[in-house]
């Protein structure tokens, strides 16, 4: 590039702002970063209505079945009987059994039926926010509707 006194001057490349990345440079650009959230946001989009209907299907009061048969066991090991107070209350939180949260279940109340036979089975019964009545049987596992 030639000035008019003559003097013939070359800027260098680094002088263009966003081309040199020196040792005083590293780190992203705000459209890289920028990028990385709407990759965030899109993948959030996608992934928190999958989770909303999980909790519909009644994950939750599923889980709660199993954590409700283990204390259930662990009764019975304490006791020599299955724990027969219904709704699950008391003697199962004794050994460590804990509802998860209201909305959850039907109503709002965290409820679990409990049908027991001295030291053989148990049966526990369940209505999730989505109206769906589950059972976990000692004998048969998880299913749907009532004890049979």
């Amino acid at each position: 590039m030639s000035l008019k006194s003559g003097v013939t001057s070359q800027i260098p490349t680094s002088a263009y702002v966003g081309t040199h990345r020196g040792s005083a440079g590293e780190g992203f650009t705000l459209i890289e970063f920028l990028v990385v959230i709407v990759i965030i946001g899109i993948l959030a989009a996608i992934a928190i209505p999958v989770f909303l209907k999980q909790r519909k299907k009644g994950s939750a009061v599923k889980a709660d079945f199993r954590n409700a048969a283990t204390a259930q066991k662990t009764y019975l090991t304490d006791n020599g009987v299955y724990s027969v107070e219904t709704p699950a209350g008391a003697e199962l939180t004794a050994v460590g059994f804990k509802y998860s949260p209201r909305t959850n279940y039907s109503a709002g109340t965290p409820s679990i039926t409990v049908a027991a036979t001295g030291n053989s089975t148990f049966c526990l019964t369940a209505t999730s926010a989505s109206t769906t009545v589950w059972h976990y049987s000692s004998a048969s596992g998880l299913g749907t509707g009532a004890c049979s």
